[in-house]
């Protein structure tokens, strides 16, 4: 399974070094460093040697686009500090408009994010931090603006 951007003659162009399904629905791409136009639709590959490509099926095709730059002020975070229903992520260059932040500790997506500075983000829990029996790194990434999870 890859995401990809084009295909041409049955050989694909792949934007992702590896790639992962977190839970179901969800798949993780570590991208690729390339820079990817604005507005450029992102298919799914199934399989390597006959592959099988799958457009997007979300009837807001936008849902479906993706654009990424080689180089950039990209967000760095430095520190996480956690309190009973909260985690906050300090760093910079945190988008601080035009996005919808996501965190997940241990697997649990925090019920709420908000972005309070281009220093600081907080998620909250509001049953509390999930507890963790394993080191886990936490993750918090922000998408669109229309970010949702519908097909």
């Amino acid at each position: 399974m890859d995401l990809v951007i084009s295909c041409t003659r049955g050989r694909c162009s792949s934007i992702c070094e590896s790639v992962m399904i977190e839970e179901y629905g969800f798949i993780k791409c570590q991208t690729k460093a390339k820079t990817i136009a604005a507005a450029t639709p992102v298919l799914l590959q199934i399989g390597k040697r006959s592959p099988k490509v799958i457009a997007c099926s979300n009837t807001d095709k936008t849902k479906c686009q993706y654009e990424q730059s080689k180089t950039g002020n990209f967000p760095i975070v430095t520190a996480v500090s956690k309190s009973a229903q909260t985690l906050s992520f300090s760093g910079s260059n945190f988008f601080t408009s035009g996005y919808t932040a996501v965190a997940k500790y241990c697997g649990a997506t925090a019920d709420s994010v908000s972005i309070d500075s281009a220093t600081q983000v907080t998620a909250t829990w509001t049953k509390g931090v999930p507890p963790c029996q394993t080191s886990a790194a936490s993750v918090a990434g922000t998408g669109g603006s229309d970010a949702d999870d519908s097909d």
